[in-house]
């Protein structure tokens, strides 16, 4: 029962932080999820039993509703500007007709002179919704740009949520140990492992494999079911299985049909760990 309330502390504090503004929390929550397997109805009902958000998280939503109100006031200023050019267009040509017949009849001028001030009315109508729209993206490319970061993704793409960082962390993590004291390089990846919080998920899917093969297990539906549940593809291959995560064919391992000894199931284990996590 402690644990179940620690996790949905945990859920609630994640949360707390996303909508006060810090962006990984949603993405820390997502992966404490899925780790736990915590379904989607779980967590729904943990956060609607949350606290009224502070006075930052009531900020947020205005900034937030005063952005969509600006793109939806962007687009009916688009579309307006479009009918002033088209009515401007037309008041032109009508123009230009009633200039061709003002000597023939003093109506045609008085029509003329009236089609030429709504279009100079349109004209700077026109202008301002111009400046306006122009005002507006300007403020829309603002709150478009992003955090500068230290690295770029390449082309890898995550088998779960936040892999990549968990990964990069868990090795800058192992390199800092053996850095001297004082050293810039140690200074450098300290600051950059802090301000970068993860939840070490390598080594708990690593503590799951080692547990999973802790026995002289054999392959059969309980031990398959257990392999896919942590996320393996288990495909019969012959006499023997073969294993991939995530459904990532390039790294596999191979389990043997038969029972084996304990050293074997640990030094699979081991190699799973090195090739996947």
């Amino acid at each position: 029962m402690k644990d179940i309330k620690e996790l949905a502390a945990r859920i609630r504090e994640l949360h707390r932080e996303y909508l006060q503004g810090k962006e990984t929390s949603l993405e820390e929550l997502q992966t404490l999820a899925w780790v736990a397997e915590i379904p989607v109805d779980f967590v729904q009902e943990l956060l609607s039993l949350e606290d009224v958000p502070g006075q930052d998280a009531e900020t947020d939503k205005e900034i937030l509703d005063a952005y969509s109100d600006a793109l939806r006031e962007l687009e009916e200023l688009k579309q307006e500007n479009a009918k002033l050019q088209e009515s401007a267009d037309d008041a032109r040509e009508k123009t230009g007709e009633a200039q061709k017949h003002q000597a023939d009849a003093e109506d045609f001028k008085n029509l003329a002179e009236s089609y030429s001030r709504e279009l100079e009315d349109l004209k700077a109508l026109r202008d301002s919704d111009q400046a306006r729209i122009r005002s507006l993206e300007d403020a829309l490319k603002k709150k478009d740009r992003k955090c500068v970061t230290l690295l770029c993704y390449g082309d890898e793409k995550n088998l779960y949520p936040g892999e990549q960082t968990e990964i990069v962390m868990d090795i800058l993590s192992g390199i800092l140990k053996n850095l001297p004291e004082g050293s810039r390089r140690k200074d450098i990846l300290e600051s950059v492992v802090d301000a970068n919080p993860v939840q070490g998920i390598p080594k708990i899917l690593a503590l799951q494999v080692k547990q999973l093969f802790r026995e002289d297990r054999q392959m059969d539906d309980r031990f398959e079911a257990d392999l896919k549940k942590m996320g393996f593809d288990v495909k019969r291959v012959n006499k023997h299985y073969s294993l991939s995560y995530r459904g990532d064919d390039r790294y596999t391992a191979t389990v043997p049909s038969t029972k084996s000894d304990k050293r074997a199931g640990q030094n699979l284990a081991s190699e799973i760990v090195k090739k996947m996590f």
